[in-house]
């Protein structure tokens, strides 16, 4: 796993076996497996999780336990709460393994730590915050205003390798539409 997360970092920016080195204590190793329940809604996060195999999910749960996907972490990807993190208040969502995973924790000293240690990853990792950012508001509006046809499109481009990954339930409850639609959108996309 730090293998993976140091290239992944390397690809990122600048940096050294040294300064690798001096975070290498910031990380902690876990795996778990699928269904582990990571965060719950109300707890306070102490952790990003970055995946190096599986996939994470983040959710909240509506009207009658309904569960509403917010996002999805395979590999390379982050997931966690930064308001809850750094402002130290409870989180507003779940955090769950879609399938078992292996993954780094990265605390909130390794934030703190990161523009010292790595300021050319830090510039990367800032700009990858105001990408996140940017799609968090592009899935607000395509959820407000798009087809579930138009959102499926989005989700292949977001997540190309998760539709065959993931039970067609949580595609659809991130979608935002039933199984059933979800087959219907996938159909006349195959007769295309």
């Amino acid at each position: 796993m730090l293998e993976i997360f140091k290239t992944y970092i390397q690809g990122k920016g600048e940096v050294s076996d040294e300064q690798f080195e001096l975070v290498k204590p910031l990380l902690k190793p876990m795996k778990v497996n699928k269904g582990t329940l990571l965060l719950k809604k109300g707890e306070i996060c102490h952790y990003f999780s970055f995946v190096a195999k599986g996939c994470l999910r983040s959710y909240i749960r509506g009207d009658n336990n309904k569960v509403h996907i917010l996002e999805f972490a395979p590999e390379n990807r982050w997931l966690g709460d930064s308001v809850s993190m750094f402002r130290e208040t409870g989180s507003m969502f779940y955090i769950d393994a879609v399938e078992d995973t292996e993954m780094l924790l990265l605390g909130k000293d390794f934030f703190t730590e990161m523009p010292v240690l790595f300021p050319d990853f830090y510039l990367t990792y800032i700009h990858h915050m105001h990408i996140s950012v940017r799609n968090i508001h592009k899935r607000l509006v395509h959820l407000l205003g798009s087809s579930g046809h138009e959102r499926y499109l989005d989700f292949i481009e977001t997540y190309p390798d998760l539709g065959v990954r993931l039970p067609q339930h949580m595609i659809a409850s991130y979608l935002g539409v039933s199984p059933e639609s979800l087959s219907r959108i996938r159909n006349r996309l195959s007769h295309k």
